[in-house]
């Protein structure tokens, strides 16, 4: 008992230094709720939000300008809709105008993932994926309360403080050094995240955030209080991952106004996703290892494919933990980029056989799989089309280059240069310091406000730079002084190695709100040992740990229970699952239909997570069903999306092209590539009736094969 007492005020200590350091800053001292209303009335049905300007945070479409063919607002709401008059956040948004002259008056919103993603992280990316729907009318991105660029949940200053203490403060070291002690190594992960998040937790509520009210039922109504403050009566949802959690609360708490939904890599509400997290993996694997078993040539090349894979991942677990974690990161790559799944049973037996793995060193290199190339395509318009593609290509580098070059001129960015130029000459303490001051205005003010930038500057840099800054500050317009805002969101993801800008504050928050009260982590634990590949799908358990954890020390709150239900809707849906999907597996996407009365399902065979960013057949099916919700889709192209796995042959033609070696002899299998186990599917190669030769294969927005793996 006198241990857990030791441990127990070593733990508050730590966590009072680093509370202490947040919120012990000389230029934050003033309370953020000093800011915000107190009056309170009766809440309204009728969402509605003040819209305002702002810049864009970032670069635009290429070739289009920002305020004619695209633009980026504010809009203010409450943070408790209950309490209209209290306090306020703001949502930045983005509107991509259709290219229409007579565009179609119900808009496209895109709901994007986590809970925690930025959609305007990647203005340029979404204004590409979604080129094809501007056609006929616009395209709405925004951030969801609580993420970037709309009163962000940021926990980046805690996770930096609990860094800058780790490298500087004796005390806090000899306080994490007495934790350790008396901590079991398994555990110490766990108290350490739960000293990070309560500091974040804690200063976020110091601020004056009420962190129960960032959830999906809010979420929905910022939805309609942006489309109702633009204008908008009708609105088309699209939502993938934890947008698709996001679309369906729409779908029960708002139907009035959603003329379609579209829900890829679905996240139902009935699920409880902390419990599932390793079972979803191990769905994944199992159905890559069945298509093989079932695929007469590779069960023919592959006939140990499942024992080996399980021998493989059992004695991985063993021997070389980190090699277990490369071999679920194989895995896990099929998810985003779907065609390596058709390399894993090759991979697998030249791990298991010993020796040299040259397919599975192509395949980490990125040199394998390799894409179709313009010149690889079918017709007589050949070079026309490898000119075209230059040429866009050479079009877009230019524009890239002249809008970043645009953006660091921007008097806000040269701002933010000569401060981080003032920070240079300063103590790793100092300037530690003042980083982390700089890193904390975005949560103690939200709003960007001139005289708290201005505070910053003569608290923590040098006194023979303040004159030269704060006059550059006093010549910045209020759309600079936003934007100095972005680049201090940006610095903070950077700070954070969090390149994405994905907010983890923002993903705890709805986890747990509405998952951790119905979820039972021991559910999960005792999955592990009923999975296929207990020893590989099981390192999936830790990020149930984790949420878990993270949840033990964040504030509780009351949901009501209906966040966990079915929800019932007549709304014409269309249901996108993928076979390799290791996040959202493709078993959720089913029983929704039970529900859903006016719902399609489309299950596409060898596509990960996000179907229509890989899928030009789910892309062009989704396009379809936007243009016409009721009709029945020809879900014919799902065909080609059927894997074909590499043959020993395949796979050495492949490495002598990587090689250069055109000569390779490859004819030693000639009959097994020409097969095919659907005996209705004929020749893909030819046009079907409609004269469409397309086949639909993988397609959608490419992704590089990022990182090593650790394999023996």
């Amino acid at each position: 008992m006198m241990k857990k007492r030791s441990q127990w005020f070593s733990w508050i200590g730590s966590l009072a230094i680093l509370l202490s350091l947040l919120a012990g800053i000389p230029s934050l001292a003033q309370s953020a709720t000093a800011q915000t209303p107190t009056a309170e009335s009766e809440a309204t049905e009728e969402f509605a939000g003040t819209l305002s300007d702002r810049a864009c945070p970032n670069i635009g479409p290429s070739g289009e300008r920002e305020g004619d063919t695209y633009y980026c607002g504010l809009m203010t709401v409450p943070e408790n809709y209950a309490e209209p008059n209290g306090r306020q956040i703001q949502i930045s948004y983005a509107v991509l105008k259709s290219k229409s002259q007579s565009p179609l008056t119900d808009p496209m919103i895109y709901l994007d993932g986590g809970p925690g993603g930025s959609s305007l992280q990647n203005i340029a990316g979404r204004a590409r994926m979604w080129e094809q729907v501007r056609e006929h009318r616009d395209v709405i991105i925004f951030d969801q309360r609580g993420t970037k660029y709309s009163t962000r949940l940021n926990c980046n200053p805690s996770l930096y403080g609990f860094n800058y203490l780790l490298e500087t403060d004796e005390e806090f070291q000899d306080l994490l050094e007495e934790i350790e002690s008396l901590t079991d190594a398994d555990t110490m992960p766990s108290t350490v995240l739960q000293i990070i998040y309560t500091a974040c937790s804690e200063a976020l509520e110091e601020a004056g955030y009420d962190l129960s009210q960032y959830n999906s039922a809010n979420s929905v109504k910022d939805i309609f209080a942006l489309t109702n403050a633009l204008g908008y009566n009708e609105v088309n949802l699209v939502g993938i991952s934890y947008g698709t959690r996001l679309a369906l609360t729409a779908m029960r708490d708002h139907p009035q106004q959603i003329r379609s939904v579209v829900i890829d890599s679905v996240y139902p509400l009935e699920v409880n996703g902390i419990e599932w997290f390793p079972m979803q993996a191990d769905e994944s694997i199992n159905r890559i290892v069945e298509r093989c078993e079932n695929d007469r040539d590779c069960n023919r090349h592959y006939p140990n494919f499942r024992e080996n894979l399980l021998a493989l991942s059992e004695s991985l677990a063993e021997s070389n933990p980190d090699g277990l974690a490369g071999l679920f990161s194989l895995f896990n790559l099929a998810n985003q980029l779907p065609q390596v799944a058709e390399y894993l049973p090759i991979i697998v037996e030249e791990i298991v056989a010993g020796g040299d793995t040259p397919v599975l060193t192509a395949v980490i290199d990125g040199d394998l799989p390799t894409e179709e190339a313009p010149e690889d395509l079918p017709g007589e318009w050949d070079d026309m089309l490898i000119e075209a593609q230059d040429l866009q290509d050479t079009a877009e580098a230019v524009f890239l280059r002249a809008a970043m070059q645009e953006q660091a001129n921007r008097p806000g960015a040269v701002w933010m240069k000569n401060i981080g130029e003032a920070m240079a000459p300063l103590s790793r303490e100092e300037s530690g310091y003042a980083a982390l001051a700089l890193l904390s205005i975005l949560i103690y003010y939200p709003e960007p406000d001139v005289e708290i930038l201005r505070g910053f500057v003569t608290e923590f840099l040098p006194e023979e730079n303040q004159e030269e800054l704060l006059s550059e500050l006093d010549q910045l317009s209020p759309s600079e002084i936003q934007y100095v805002y972005d680049l201090i969101n940006d610095l903070s993801d950077e700070v954070s190695d969090n390149g994405g800008g994905f907010t983890d504050g923002m993903y705890y928050a709805v986890e747990c709100y509405e998952e951790a009260p119905f979820n039972n982590l021991q559910v999960a634990i005792d999955s592990v040992d009923d999975l296929n590949f207990p020893a590989l799908s099981g390192l999936r358990l830790s990020s149930s740990e984790e949420i878990a954890t993270v949840c033990s020390v964040w504030p509780e709150s009351d949901a009501d229970p209906i966040e966990t239900q079915p929800v019932v809707s007549d709304i014409p849906t269309l249901v996108i699952v993928g076979d390799w999907d290791t996040q959202t597996p493709a078993s959720w996407g089913a029983p929704l239909l039970e529900h859903l009365s006016n719902a399609t399902l489309v299950e596409a065979p060898s596509s990960g997570h996000g179907v229509i960013f890989y899928s030009d057949c789910a892309y062009d099916l989704f396009l379809s069903f936007l243009y016409s919700p009721e009709s029945e889709l020809n879900q014919r192209c799902l065909r080609g999306l059927e894997p074909n796995f590499v043959s020993p042959s395949m796979a050495r033609a492949q490495l002598a092209a990587l090689n250069g070696d055109a000569d390779q002899d490859t004819n030693d299998e000639p009959a097994d590539e020409e097969t095919t186990d659907d005996p209705d599917a004929g020749d893909d190669t030819q046009p079907d009736e409609d004269g469409d030769d397309s086949g639909g294969g993988g397609g959608g927005e490419e992704r590089p094969i990022g990182g090593r793996l650790l394999l023996p």
